[in-house]
């Protein structure tokens, strides 16, 4: 039930920082705009919605693991949670950095900022790449429970059956 809540403040906090907090900065938010902190603070609240979910979940996505057939018999990749966790670890760290490099005086807080977009780049391109992955793994999934069961012969005999037309 609280990974469901952090999908609701999760949509309030995108909703704010997409329609509220872009829609008043002048400039694009990165490289060499002026690192906006209320900016920062929601994509860090984000963040820590995207690690509340995948924490709260992860104990039902293991059961649920453990006792998926389509799982076992390889029709899916595994995917960790815990690798997207610490992914959306890197993001947040490099938002941590951006934040940070107004402490910096003039040539030094550019390249530390430059760090901390370079992570938060590396971040979320590796975080779209693992929602590409659960994407692909749920068509997979959803074909085979769509698939009819396998009979009683193709059981006992392990006989193939054509998989189903989509």
């Amino acid at each position: 039930m609280l990974g469901v809540i952090f999908y609701g403040m999760l949509v309030l906090l995108l909703w704010r920082l997409y329609f509220v907090v872009d829609a008043n900065l002048a400039s694009t938010a990165y490289l060499g705009a002026v690192v906006s902190i209320e900016r920062i603070l929601y994509r860090l609240g984000v963040g820590a919605c995207l690690a509340g979910i995948i924490l709260t979940l992860r104990p039902n996505a293991r059961s649920l693991v453990v006792r998926s057939l389509v799982l076992r018999t390889g029709r899916v990749s595994r995917q960790t949670m815990l690798v997207t966790l610490a992914v959306v670890g890197m993001t947040a760290i490099g938002d941590i950095v951006r934040m940070a490099s107004i402490l910096f005086r003039q040539p030094v807080n550019q390249v530390v900022d430059a760090i901390g977009v370079l992570l938060v780049v590396v971040g979320s391109l590796l975080l779209t790449l693992a929602l590409g992955g659960v994407l692909v793994d749920s068509v997979r999934i959803a074909r085979s429970l769509c698939s009819p069961a396998p009979s009683l012969k193709r059981v006992l005999h392990g006989e193939e059956h054509e998989e189903p037309q989509s």
